[in-house]
């Protein structure tokens, strides 16, 4: 991007445009509809008679509803919610965070160590460091 003509502070504007594109993507995907199954039609029955669900000689009885037992609701969580309670996935997501912060800012700094010591053999070790990671 500097080779560009852009200036430095332009990768971070990038960065923050990829991050905004990467939380709504998350969000449509976690969305509770997006995950909602769907109910699959054959082409034979959309043009089939409908069938009888129940025999006419079966008599139904009257049900009193004071006599059923209550049973609770069970609410369900989306997807999201989950991701966002689990304790699992907040400690992977800081340790991913830590570790990659500490990896890319320690190649860096090698890099710029090597070009102010010996500037004809820093991407050599440079390239040697990635390939080992």
């Amino acid at each position: 991007m500097v080779a560009a003509g852009l200036e430095w502070n332009y990768y971070y504007y990038v960065l923050l445009g990829l991050g905004f594109l990467n939380t709504v993507s998350l969000t449509i995907v976690f969305h509770p509809n997006f995950m909602r199954e769907k109910k699959q039609v054959d082409a034979g029955e959309l043009n089939s008679e409908p069938k009888l669900t129940e025999s006419p000689t079966v008599t139904k009885l009257p049900v009193v509803v004071d006599m059923l037992p209550e049973r609770p609701r069970e609410k369900k969580r989306s997807p999201l919610l989950f991701v966002l309670t689990n304790g699992f996935c907040w400690c992977s997501a800081s340790f991913m965070v830590l570790y990659l912060g500490i990896e890319i800012s320690q190649g860096g700094w090698i890099v710029e160590f090597m070009i102010q010591v010996t500037s004809s053999i820093a991407t050599l070790i440079s390239g040697s460091r990635w390939s080992a990671v």
